[in-house]
């Protein structure tokens, strides 16, 4: 007898190697992915201005650095005492207006080069309901606390997701022929929208996805909503909030990914590094024993080892800060 319906995500042909450079933006979910990634020592940068949920300004920020262009100045605004601007999460903020701009046009000149030079572009869809200011109509990746009678709510439409999409997916094409593109819909439930809200602004996101996909040869669909909600379906695998993935959960999407996205030379050099990396981690009681010291030479020789595939010097360097004269 079968309990559950396993969704079984087909192997790429187009995998991940240990030189691939992965850029991925978007919800908390791509964190969770850009994590584990950079964990298994993959170059993988994450979110460079914060987590953003909603689709549209995803886009906007790719077309403001593919233009080479700066934050523009009217999204800036001042919260109590410190500034923050509405294209960026509030982990962007600061007292000093100065400071802030210099740090989002740092982070902007940085994710233009990412995004001229990566080879997997991993795009997380958070929620297709948005928010505009009503005073200028200036749609917002983050109100800030501000009062919410200074924003307009609606709905995206999957047409307007798809079409701008569609603007920049070309450009990037253009700009970075071997880029592939990875689109998700994010397992984590925006209950604060309304159950039935969450439920319509999904299927409005897992629409656009699928549209672009079938327009785009290099775009793929990554299930990782279909994974949590369909396949393992259970409360079990959220955590204590009912609305982001326990950490059970995170792992199952993860093996998911990794089996269908990483190729043999990725997944042969993480069955190594999983057992090195425990071995960095291992914290003994007698550190000064001739068997541990053994361990440790041992360790970094291992690790030396791997120093012409990835960076391995700050493990080398805690490794050897426990050898005893």
């Amino acid at each position: 007898m079968k309990f559950r319906t396993e969704l079984i995500v087909p192997v790429q042909q187009d995998r991940l190697k240990m030189d691939s450079r992965v850029l991925l933006l978007g919800s908390c979910f791509s964190e969770v992915v850009g994590r584990r990634l950079q964990g298994n020592k993959l170059c993988a940068a994450v979110n460079p201005f914060g987590v953003i949920f909603n689709p549209i300004s995803i886009l906007t920020l790719m077309e403001l650095a593919m233009k080479g262009e700066t934050v523009p100045e009217h999204t800036y605004l001042k919260r109590g005492e410190l500034h923050c601007s509405y294209l960026a999460h509030s982990d962007f903020s600061e007292s000093d207006l100065d400071l802030l701009k210099l740090r989002l046009n740092k982070s902007m000149n940085d994710f233009s080069e990412m995004l001229e030079n990566a080879d997997c572009l991993f795009l997380t869809f958070g929620t297709s309901i948005v928010y505009t200011t009503r005073k200028s109509g200036l749609l917002v990746a983050n109100c800030h606390k501000q009062p919410a009678a200074e924003f307009e709510k609606r709905f995206l439409k999957v047409g307007e997701i798809v079409e701008r999409a569609a603007g920049v997916f070309e450009k990037l094409k253009s700009a970075n022929p071997k880029l592939k593109i990875i689109l998700t819909v994010s397992p984590v439930r925006h209950t604060k929208e309304g159950i039935e809200n969450n439920q319509v602004s999904k299927s409005i996101l897992r629409l656009a996805c699928e549209e672009l996909k079938q327009q785009f040869g290099h775009v793929r669909y990554f299930p990782s909503y279909e994974l949590l909600l369909d396949d393992l379906r259970d409360y079990r695998f959220f955590s204590d909030d009912l609305v982001h993935p326990s950490m059970e959960g995170e792992e199952y999407v993860w093996e998911k990914f990794a089996k269908a996205y990483l190729s043999d030379e990725v997944h042969d050099f993480i069955k190594k590094w999983t057992k090195l990396k425990r071995a960095v981690e291992h914290r003994p009681f007698h550190p000064e024993t001739l068997s541990h010291q053994k361990f440790v030479r041992k360790t970094i020789e291992q690790l030396r080892g791997l120093e012409s595939t990835v960076d391995v010097e700050q493990e080398i360097r805690i490794m050897q800060g426990q050898l005893k004269e």
